[in-house]
């Protein structure tokens, strides 16, 4: 029974993780989208000049 009350709350803070996660995710991507853009971008203007 103590189990199953473990569970239950865990389930709990599984989801609230998992929305502050996504939220996370989509920011850190997002910063990763606009990082990996910049070094393509001089990347590729290295190579083209």
């Amino acid at each position: 029974m103590n189990f199953l009350k473990v569970i239950k709350i865990r389930r709990k803070y599984i989801q609230n993780k998992e929305i502050l996660s996504r939220a996370c995710l989509r920011i850190f991507l997002g910063g990763l989208g606009i990082f990996f853009y910049a070094i393509w971008n001089t990347f590729f203007k290295l190579k083209v000049f």
